[in-house]
């Protein structure tokens, strides 16, 4: 499944999305964490957890701090800070 990265994820990664096999959220963003040790542990944990400030979102529909929930095939994650204004 593939992961979009934005913002200072994106910068830290060097990359704009990362590859992962997973089936649930947690599960992928702990392999984001592994793939990519620059995120760790400001951004992604190597537990799953978000560090603060930033979300997660499934698809583009819903954005959440949590890391609970199980991905289907061709689902995409989106990963970005929770940044006020714009």
């Amino acid at each position: 499944m593939r992961i979009e990265l934005y913002g200072v994820a994106r910068v830290r990664a060097q990359t704009e999305c990362v590859e992962v096999e997973a089936t649930s959220v947690r599960e992928a963003l702990c392999e984001l964490a592994r793939t990519v040790p620059s995120l760790a542990p400001e951004i992604v944990t190597t537990t799953g957890e978000l560090g603060a400030g930033y979300l997660v979102s499934r698809n583009g529909k819903r954005f959440d701090k949590s890391a609970a929930g199980t991905l289907s095939p061709g689902d995409v994650l989106l990963l970005l800070s929770a940044q006020a204004g714009g």
